[in-house]
């Protein structure tokens, strides 16, 4: 295999040294925590950054932790995504031109994690190009759904469409939208970025969270669903509609 590996404008094609295992390129490889070390600026960013709801950061990794990274990020809100602190991270290290694409959760396009993020990356020269807006993350024990977004750092116009994927989850397929914009909200429907706080909803402050299913053993495709109705009618009494905030605020039909 390693004499066969042949990457363009990488390894030199004709060279006759082996090219793995890649002892050259020690000094590209680093250990330690990413949020912490200086980067250098890059004309490309990838990467998968570790998923962790703002519920559980300081669960996971401890107050003092928590504390010294909010205080490296101190313009990102509190109730922001740990993933989010990348996509800021990326962002600022780029070159004028250069590109990132960056997998994240699927909030990361929702208030104070879209706020932290992708609202910092569109208002400092951040051109969004392509994204999925949501779809699930294969191989997951946990229900999980990620974004994928990539983008552009560049003062210039880019002109052309921009394209959004969509992964419908009730009806089990992807919706592929063409755009001239693509807001840091994701939506191929409109940018949520300029809603104003209602004076109606200030008072009185309550919220109902809703049903929470706690593992994706309990949630069924409609065709798992209908399956089971028709097998056992009986099944009706267990077996509900389930609609999460995507589905509910944006679809008419919800």
């Amino acid at each position: 295999f390693n004499r066969q590996l042949k990457l363009d404008g990488f390894l030199d094609i004709g060279s006759k040294e082996d090219p793995l295992p890649f002892e050259n390129l020690d000094d590209n490889f680093y250990i330690g925590d990413s949020l912490k070390v200086d980067w250098f600026e890059a004309d490309i960013i990838i990467g998968n950054p570790p998923f962790q709801s703002k519920n559980k950061i300081q669960q996971e990794f401890g107050a003092d932790y928590t504390d010294e990274i909010r205080s490296i990020f101190p313009d990102v809100s509190g109730f922001a995504d740990y993933c989010v602190y990348w996509f800021r991270k990326a962002h600022d290290n780029l070159e004028l031109g250069g590109k990132a694409g960056l997998v994240g959760t699927n909030t990361i396009s929702q208030t104070n994690s879209r706020e932290g993020g992708l609202d910092y990356i569109v208002s400092n020269n951040g051109v969004i190009i392509n994204a999925i807006k949501t779809m699930p993350w294969q191989g997951s024990s946990a229900i999980v759904n990620v974004s994928i977004v990539n983008w552009i750092k560049t003062a210039k116009t880019i002109k052309g469409n921009k394209h959004i994927s969509v992964f419908d989850d009730l009806k089990e397929e992807w919706q592929e939208y063409d755009v001239e914009n693509i807001p840091s909200s994701l939506s191929p429907f409109g940018d949520v970025t300029q809603a104003k706080n209602l004076k109606k909803n200030r008072k009185p402050k309550t919220c109902y969270q809703g049903q929470t299913h706690g593992h994706k053993g309990f949630v069924l495709s409609k065709s798992e669903a209908h399956k089971l109705l028709k097998a056992n009618p009986d099944n009706e009494k267990v077996i509900f509609p389930f609609l999460g905030a995507n589905q509910w605020l944006g679809e008419t039909k919800s």
